[in-house]
């Protein structure tokens, strides 16, 4: 990836949560943002740290 334009870095996140209660009533939940995949580390805090995936919505 070093060596990969910008613009062609895309990438997706997606997370599947499924709980099944008591009454045995199952609910399922999805959620997809679209990201880039991270050219160098950001600051967060004091800190900085390595994500590799980057989003406007997270």
């Amino acid at each position: 990836m070093k060596n990969v334009e910008e613009e062609k870095r895309t990438a997706r996140f997606e997370c599947v949560l499924t709980a099944i209660l008591k009454n045995g009533e199952k609910i399922i939940s999805k959620g997809i943002t679209n990201g880039k995949i991270a050219v160098k580390p950001r600051k967060l805090g004091k800190t900085y740290i390595w994500t590799n995936f980057h989003s406007r919505r997270l």
